[in-house]
């Protein structure tokens, strides 16, 4: 840890109240943003109900400030399963006669296949419309800074799927970093790892691109654009800057099935400030399943895919008195500290029940949340158009980076718009 960032015992206690109060103020923040999205129900229309759409309709279905009015999708199994979800929504197999009949949609929200994103924003935002979109924002870089500047001129709200940045636990552990307890942070890793194939079985030959879009190049990033993207999201925002490098190497090596996009990604991307994050992604084994850990010269976070934080401190760092009313877990050899702000004492117990109420709820609702307040108040969300760009182009230059087995420099003009 550098010497400006030691503390001891009772500097600790000012940052855990800060951090105790600035968790407060996260709760507080999204019971304000419930309320402002409360009054007269927001119009939406969703744009593919594959399993992620549906996702979102099943959260927007629970919300009583929104009203789904129309659903979209060209595959009919997709659209019949929707509407056990959307009810009487209106139902449409090409989006642009949706935006064309559907007059009183006040948003849109765009959970289709990738070659898909930009068009659909770009017809809903051109239509007057405020977008949510899942990323990347699109399948080039080209198409991405397109949107990013559309959107930004639009003067529509415009928010970015990224769970993530609406989790109070990533806030949470947002707040141990900036308060040093990691120390310096220097590296990063992250995965997303299954044993699938990620195939699924088409009706027929003449709709198999149409059901697994993901297996080609055409309309997919792959896993670094499906996954990857969320996942170097979270350290863009928790340093503060973009990757200036990647490098990487991929490859096709379980599911010989005819797909084109690799069945195994593994890169390495490097940060101004020195961090680098090593992330892979694979389809042959579900070890460790996903997680993100954030290693500094203290301690190491890591949150895992079932929501869990853990901080693991090094046997050299300061001893602040606090870790014995923290709880604990044993992981192998190490024992790591639950990042609960219930649990580490630093949330008044009248508070208890409010935080495990918070942190139980849907990361995909508060999102959701989110992006209603943010049309009803006249605000920015939390994760916006320029940081949809930022995670979007790093992920698919990390693409170009294996396809071409060499270093690829990430200059800021790839960011801008």
């Amino acid at each position: 840890m550098t010497e400006g960032l030691k503390i001891n015992r009772r500097d600790f206690m000012k940052e855990a109240a800060a951090t105790a109060a600035a968790f407060s103020l996260l709760l507080a923040e999204e019971d304000n943003a419930r309320a402002q999205a409360g009054g007269e129900s927001l119009l939406c229309g969703v744009i593919g109900v594959g399993v992620h759409g549906r996702e979102l309709l099943t959260q927007l279905a629970g919300m009583k400030n929104a009203q789904v009015v129309a659903i979209c999708d060209p595959y009919a199994p997709s659209i019949k399963k929707a509407t056990e979800i959307a009810g009487e929504a209106a139902t449409y197999d090409d989006y642009r006669k949706m935006l064309d009949q559907e007059k009183p949609i006040q948003a849109v929200l765009v959970a289709t296949p990738l070659h898909l994103h930009t068009p659909a924003c770009l017809e809903s935002l051109k239509a007057g419309k405020h977008v949510f979109c899942e990323p990347p924002l699109g399948l080039t870089v080209d198409q991405c800074k397109e949107l990013a500047k559309a959107a930004s001129d639009s003067g529509k709200v415009f928010q970015v799927g990224h769970q993530r940045r609406s989790s109070p636990l990533y806030r949470h552990a947002l707040n141990f970093i900036k308060n040093g307890l990691i120390g310096d942070m220097t590296h990063v890793r992250s995965q997303w790892h299954r044993n699938e194939s990620w195939r699924k079985a088409a009706p027929n030959p003449e709709q198999e691109k149409l059901v697994n879009w993901r297996l080609y190049k055409e309309s997919s990033g792959g896993l670094m654009a499906e996954y990857g993207s969320h996942q170097i999201d979270v350290v863009n925002w928790y340093t503060k800057s973009v990757p200036r490098s990647v490098v990487g190497i991929g490859g096709i090596d379980r599911w010989k099935d005819g797909r084109e996009v690799y069945d195994n990604v593994q890169v390495i991307y490097e940060y101004p400030s020195g961090v680098k994050m090593v992330y892979t992604s694979i389809l042959s084994n579900t070890h460790w399943s996903e997680f993100d850990e954030y290693i500094g010269t203290d301690g190491a976070i890591r949150i895992s895919r079932q929501q869990k934080g853990l901080l693991f401190k090094e046997p050299e760092a300061i001893h602040m008195g606090w870790e014995e009313l923290a709880h604990k877990e044993q992981v192998g050899d190490e024992q790591g500290i639950i990042l609960d702000p219930n649990a580490t004492r630093l949330v008044k117990p009248e508070e208890e029940a409010a935080v495990k109420a918070e942190i139980a709820r849907s990361d995909f609702r508060r999102e959701l949340e989110d992006f209603v307040s943010c049309i009803k108040e006249g605000k920015q969300p939390a994760s916006t158009v320029s940081d949809g760009l930022r995670s979007s182009v790093a992920a698919l230059k990390a693409n170009e980076a294996m396809e071409k087995g060499t270093r690829v420099q990430l200059g800021e003009e790839l960011f801008t718009f």
